[in-house]
């Protein structure tokens, strides 16, 4: 499997490798907002997700990236890949909401998932989503994903949708 770019560029935003000197800004752009709608409750356990992909060898730390606004290079977001032999739904993203609405997160999505089906060997990726997150749904099928069902998350359904290589 080839390795993935440490950097990707669009118009509105570049997506950079994730690494430890973008704790701070995660942080800070880690609204209440977000940690709702992600069920994350702890920011330590967070960092300690964060940490765990940055020390890995393999797959997960390659497709893990922080999302940047190009025109004041501030990090707004996150966007990665996982291994589906681990993670049931392989896209991990959040956009801080004041960014809502303005095409960064369409674009972050549409520079990973063209790096990462550049890769031989790579047809799809999945994707589950809390049936009460019409929001996250409604982007994600006008970005091209197909449902395949549902799923019993641990915070309830979600559904089960796969993006397919073009």
């Amino acid at each position: 499997m080839m390795e993935a770019h440490k950097e990707l560029k669009g118009s509105l935003v570049t997506l950079r490798r994730l690494h430890e000197s973008c704790f701070p800004d995660y942080r800070a752009m880690f609204s209440p907002v977000v940690r709702r709608s992600l069920h994350v409750y702890d920011m330590r356990s967070e960092i300690k997700y964060l940490r765990s992909i940055i020390n890995a060898k393999d797959h997960d730390a390659q497709w893990f990236y922080c999302i940047y606004d190009n025109q004041d290079n501030r990090l707004v977001g996150a966007i990665a890949i996982r291994n589906e032999k681990r993670y049931a739904g392989q896209l991990y993203s959040w956009l801080n909401e004041n960014y809502w609405g303005n095409g960064f997160y369409q674009e972050a999505l549409t520079l990973i998932s063209d790096a990462y089906f550049a890769q031989p060997k790579v047809h799809c990726f999945s994707a589950h989503v809390d049936i009460t997150n019409e929001r996250s749904y409604d982007t994600l099928k006008k970005m091209g994903f197909a449902d395949v069902g549902f799923w019993k998350g641990p915070w309830g359904r979600q559904y089960h949708l796969v993006l397919r290589k073009q």
